[in-house]
């Protein structure tokens, strides 16, 4: 291969650089069990090219000695999986969370808001009327309403602010994953068409590779992906279609130009499923929901203190008020995992990505 091809393999785009490297900076270390099966796997492939700047890998077979191998080690290979929250069973967490988990996720998004409220509410009901009960003897009235607002309005500020920013937030990042799915759904399709141009028959045992990947993801993949599980068998496919581009020996200038075409495509897939593992399991923390559900809890226990001649009337107010309040809770469970529950993410971008699969002899 010229030196030119060399210097096509080392153009790895700074943005794939830093994913990977956050990857690997944040992947748990691996079993000698696997370290011995991945780099007998990567043996069977071409030599690695190692760009001088930084040690960056850009080649099949080195991304999966240093990348694969750690995205490998999952519990199968007596690992976990990178970014595995504590909770999730199927990630070698706590079986009881995962179970809890399960729940909000197993059921219709309608069904568990009418749950969420009739409870709220029933349970406001309650407690309401305990409270009523046993402070009858202090003696609210419209002068002390002032004083009960202000504190009001001290803890309702900064929870409804916590509230209003997890919500943005979560739902930039449920928006982010259908950008991102798109995206790799387009960069498959793109990178069969691709190789539909290339002028042997080499080109066509990669588009074969591209079509039983796509539909591994379509069929196997998602319903994985709504039971929080991070599928290991893509990457394995994933990085064979890698191995298929790499070990192609491009002649000509024009072969030479799909080559690194080629290559940079299946960088950027490459990354692309990074980032949608990562959307699979990493969602809010646990001490975070602590934070949010103590502090709806609060506010609304505070508005018992607020005084009103008619019972009834406050009553109603301040169920309304929690109903607010669990609603957008809801809403963060609802988004939290991009690809769980009803409002999840489908996989009807690749499915579109495999029906243009055609080759253009055909």
């Amino acid at each position: 291969m010229t030196n030119k091809h060399i210097k096509v393999r080392r153009n790895f785009s700074i943005s794939t650089k830093d994913k990977i490297k956050d990857i690997i900076n944040t992947t748990p270390e691996i079993d000698d069990q696997t370290n011995k099966r991945t780099n007998k796997h990567t043996n069977k492939t071409k030599s690695s090219v190692i760009a001088n700047s930084g040690g960056i890998y850009s080649d099949s077979k080195a991304l999966k000695k240093s990348l694969g191998a750690k995205f490998l080690a999952g519990p199968r290979h007596g690992g976990q999986s990178p970014a595995a929250p504590k909770g999730n069973r199927n990630l070698g967490g706590d079986k009881c969370k995962s179970r809890y988990d399960d729940f909000f996720y197993s059921i219709a998004n309608s069904k568990l808001l009418t749950i969420l409220i009739v409870l709220t509410i029933f349970l406001i009901i309650v407690f309401f009327c305990i409270f009523k009960y046993f402070t009858q003897s202090i003696g609210l009235n419209d002068s002390s309403n002032s004083m009960v607002a202000t504190f009001i309005s001290l803890v309702g500020l900064p929870v409804g602010i916590i509230l209003a920013f997890i919500v943005s937030n979560t739902w930039s990042n449920f928006s982010d994953a259908q950008i991102k799915e798109n995206e790799e759904a387009t960069e498959l399709l793109v990178l069969y068409d691709l190789m539909d141009d290339y002028p042997n028959d080499e080109g066509t045992n990669v588009q074969l590779a591209i079509q039983d990947y796509t539909r591994f993801i379509i069929d196997e993949e998602f319903s994985l992906m709504e039971k929080g599980i991070q599928p290991q068998q893509g990457l394995e496919m994933l990085f064979n279609i890698g191995d298929l581009i790499y070990a192609l020996d491009p002649i000509g200038a024009k072969e030479a130009t799909l080559y690194s075409e080629s290559i940079d495509i299946f960088q950027r897939i490459l990354s692309l499923r990074i980032i949608r593992m990562g959307h699979v399991s990493t969602g809010l923390a646990p001490e975070l929901w602590w934070v949010l559900i103590l502090g709806v809890v609060i506010v609304i226990f505070m508005t018992f203190f607020l005084y009103s001649s008619h019972t009834y009337v406050h009553l109603i107010m301040v169920s309304m008020t929690g109903t607010a309040l669990v609603a957008l809770l809801f809403l963060i469970v609802a988004l939290n995992f991009p690809y769980r529950g009803d409002f999840g993410l489908d996989s009807i971008p690749f499915q579109l990505a495999l029906l243009n699969m055609i080759p253009k002899s055909d």
